[in-house]
């Protein structure tokens, strides 16, 4: 090495000497140098170097060398020249060294400490390029690389310019992002913590590299590798050149791995972000319910392990049925799912329903891989149950998990055991459910229905029972529940109807010819109105004899919505003489829209408003109300519930048509449907002063006592006859218990002469003595019902309804005639 500085003037050699060719650089050629700071000496292979850089006789000092690179490389320099010279450790460092006039040359530089206060080294060459166009084109061919995604922003992060490949990483158009920030890539997974510690890195090193969830512009997420490098120019002027690989086909590398709170792979919380959000959850009190801890460990074949681990946590992240989803590790993911209490819904079945509601809902969403998912492991605790820390929650599923082997007989395990028995035993009783309906083997009872006016039975409503088990207890409530909990209701409706079909034609040996059938059909089920409609107009015209005496009750009925398509449903099933009723009148927001727009023949209300009712009381004037607005409309009212005599008199004042209750009859086996008649001896004397008492407060008592009944053949002579016994009355013609006509005097006085009778009789005169009746009655006359009241006697005389009124009962059968000067001397006797 020489320190002279006029040993280039002696070397021979020229400044052309000095001009840079690529492939004159040898990577294997070393420039020694020494700086001693102690004579503050520097000495190098001045004509290498010298030449390197393009400044003969300029580099006297390691200051002369800095000055050749970029600010930046300057200070990393010195910073590791203060390194070795206090540690002693000797370092590596590549820069650029920029020759005067045009290009650049990358080098390594090499420094140890031989003895202290003093450093050496060497320069390696590694590449220069001369010309301009030369380095456009090494970072053209940097930038648009088939493999990386390239991004400048400036230092606000907006940004300038990417290569081709970001475009398709991304699926933006360039266009599209310029002058956009780069935070529109954000995916939303990781933490603002996280990208808070990345700033920082890069504020500090000058980069950041690792694994980031990455936004694409159709909305879906991918990992990516990025690199993201800060750049300070020499103007002061700052920007970020980030790099991007695609990992999307290499979920290998970033499974099992976490960032920032969230798990790479299935871009999901990690157990310590979910624990997080879980103890939040449960301090909020936004919603009062009991939060349920599920862990599941889904049983996938390890050639799609990673790819449907992938979809499941799609599912999970935008799950409607879950408050809070996350990943654990090894497979096992955990849900928080919430269970809110319902007003006549037990706490269990409230949670089972809740779990049910979130497997259903994976199913729903991919059914391919849900059986992966319930043939794995799944462990449940009950935060307020198990436990009341959330973490712990967390750590009981996953042991009640860990405890329940993989296609055991039951896929949920409780961490609690009286929870797990409970909710065993109701999986017992759903698999009965299942298997009492899909197999016909349930038991109908029947429960009479009483007509108010005649006190006779009417129809029989079929209504359902389970066998009983050995060693289980439970109601009939509990097991219509569990079936509309696995969404039976339709089927157990059909079941029990097809049977109580099957059933009717022995009920009526026993019961009477007359007698009809109830047949309850609910409309709270996914299948919709329209459909449980259709079900059922197809099994009545499968099963049903006679139309005429079938009535189909709608129990939630609060789910009809009176679309034109629902009434037409219903009318065609009128139409072939099905009666409609609807169920729990009173009870629904929307009651009332029924009768406006009659769809129906019948109405039950509530035994809500039956018990304990008393005249003048709020259910009196309530059913009251609900009574005398389906009479005008002309629907039927039942009253259920009914058990006592005193509410049985108070329902009759009130003209109700039908009653049905524990009074009458419990539900009875068919069996035993004898029985349903026995009301007749316990409540003889009730039901005779109810048949005196009901017609003295009607229309019936109005009627004529005497008047006689004719027959449709009778002759004309004897008409005259039976007519001479009260001249203006008008006489009833009845055929099967209904009134076909009625005649009177005038109208007898129409078909006769004044010779009819005398001396002066012609023999046609004669033949018209023999004309029977049905030729000379007026088939056009007022019907009336006979249990109308009396005290609304005022509205039938604004309504100017001609007189006679005949009187018909609830099923038209005739009941007596009233006449204008019987309805004067009423009015007269009450002023």
């Amino acid at each position: 090495m020489d320190s002279d500085n006029n040993v280039l003037e002696n070397s021979g050699i020229t400044e052309e000497t000095f001009e840079i060719v690529d492939q004159g650089l040898s990577s294997w050629v070393l420039h020694e140098w020494k700086l001693n700071l102690e004579k503050r000496e520097f000495t190098f292979d001045k004509v290498p170097l010298e030449s390197l850089l393009n400044a003969p006789g300029l580099i006297s000092s390691m200051d002369d060398v800095l000055s050749y690179m970029p600010p930046t490389q300057q200070n990393e320099v010195k910073d590791a020249l203060v390194k070795v010279l206090k540690t002693g450790k000797s370092q590596y460092i590549d820069c650029i060294f920029m020759p005067k006039e045009s290009g650049f040359v990358q080098i390594e530089i090499f420094m140890e400490r031989p003895e202290k206060n003093v450093v050496c080294g060497t320069f390696r060459p590694l590449i220069g390029i001369s010309s301009l166009s030369d380095i456009c084109e090494v970072f053209q061919a940097v930038f648009d690389n088939q493999h990386h995604g390239i991004l400048v922003t400036d230092s606000d992060t907006r940004i300038l310019t990417c290569n081709r490949h970001f475009e398709q990483l991304k699926g933006y158009q360039k266009n599209e992002i310029l002058g956009l920030k780069a935070s529109i890539f954000n995916a939303g997974k990781h933490s603002p913590s996280f990208y808070k510690d990345m700033w920082t890195q890069i504020e500090d090193r000058g980069y950041w590299t690792g694994t980031i969830l990455s936004r694409h512009a159709s909305g879906s997420v991918s990992p990516q590798d990025m690199t993201l490098q800060k750049i300070v120019m020499n103007n002061g002027r700052t920007y970020y050149l980030g790099s991007f690989v695609d990992l999307s086909d290499q979920l290998s590398r970033v499974s099992e791995k976490g960032l920032g709170g969230v798990d790479l792979l299935t871009q999901l919380p990690t157990k310590e972000k979910f624990t997080e959000l879980l103890e939040e959850l449960c301090s909020s009190n936004a919603v009062e319910s009991r939060k349920v801890v599920i862990a599941l460990q889904p049983s996938f074949e390890d050639h799609i392990l990673l790819e449907y681990r992938q979809v499941l946590s799609n599912i999970l992240s935008r799950s409607r049925s879950s408050s809070i989803v996350g990943y654990l590790s090894s497979g096992v993911f955990v849900v928080c799912v919430e269970s809110v209490s319902r007003i006549g819904l037990s706490g269990q079945r409230s949670m089972m329903q809740s779990i049910r509601r979130f497997f259903k809902e994976i199913k729903t969403e991919a059914g391919y891989i849900h059986k992966g998912v319930i043939t794995g492991r799944v462990g449940v605790s009950i935060i307020g149950y198990d436990t009341d820390v959330p973490k712990r929650a967390i750590a009981h599923s996953m042991q009640a998990m860990m405890e329940n082997p993989p296609n055991s007989h039951s896929n949920i395990s409780f961490y609690h055991s009286k929870t797990h028995q409970e909710l065993e035993r109701k999986k017992r009783l759903e698999d009965i459910v299942k298997s009492s309906i899909m197999n016909h083997e349930l038991c109908v009872h029947y429960q009479p229905i009483i007509n108010a006016n005649t006190w006779e039975i009417d129809k029989f409503e079929a209504l359902c029972r389970f066998p009983s088990i050995d060693g289980i207890d439970f109601t009939t409530q509990e097991m219509i529940n569990l079936a509309e909990d696995l969404e039976l209701i339709p089927k157990l409706d059909g079941a029990v109807g097809v049977i109580a079909l099957g059933d009717l034609q022995n009920i009526r040996s026993v019961c009477g010819d007359g007698i009809g059938l109830t047949i309850n059909r609910s409309l709270n089920t996914p299948l919709g109105t329209e459909q449980v409609l259709q079900d059922t107009f197809n099994m009545l015209e499968q099963h049903a004899d006679h139309f005429e005496s079938i009535t189909i009750e709608l129990t939630e009925s609060a789910y009809f919505e009176s679309s034109p398509r629902q009434g037409e449903a219903l009318q065609s099933m009128r139409d072939k003489g099905v009666s409609i009723a609807i169920d729990d009148f009173g009870t629904g927001y929307s009651s009332f829209s029924y009768l406006r727009n009659r769809h129906f023949d019948m109405l039950k209300i509530d035994r809500e408003f039956v018990t304990d009712i008393q005249k003048g009381s709020d259910k009196y004037h309530i059913v009251k109300m609900i009574t005398d607005l389906s009479h005008t409309l002309g629907v039927k009212v039942i009253a259920e519930g009914v058990e006592t005599v005193s509410e049985l008199t108070v329902l009759r004042s009130l003209n109700i048509d039908y009653m049905q209750g524990f009074l009458f009859s419990k539900p009875l086996a068919l069996e035993n449907i004898e029985n349903a008649l026995n009301y007749k001896t316990t409540l003889a004397d009730e039901l005779e002063t109810f048949k005196h008492t009901a017609e003295a407060t009607t229309l019936c008592s109005l009627a004529s006592q005497d008047i006689t009944v004719l027959e449709p053949e009778m002759p004309l002579y004897l008409v005259n006859e039976t007519i001479g016994t009260m001249p203006s009355g008008a006489f009833p013609i009845i055929v099967n218990k209904r009134c076909v006509g009625i005649v009177s005097q005038s109208d007898v006085n129409l078909h006769m002469t004044p010779q009819m009778g005398t001396d002066l009789e012609s023999t046609k005169e004669a033949a018209i003595w023999r004309r029977p009746v049905n030729q000379l009655m007026r088939t056009t006359f007022s019907k009336v019902d006979s249990r109308y009241s009396l005290d609304n006697l005022g509205r039938l005389l604004e309504e100017k309804i001609p007189f006679p009124w005949v009187l018909v009962n609830d099923v038209g059968n005739y009941k007596g005639v009233v006449e204008s000067n019987a309805v004067m001397n009423h009015l007269l006797k009450i002023q």
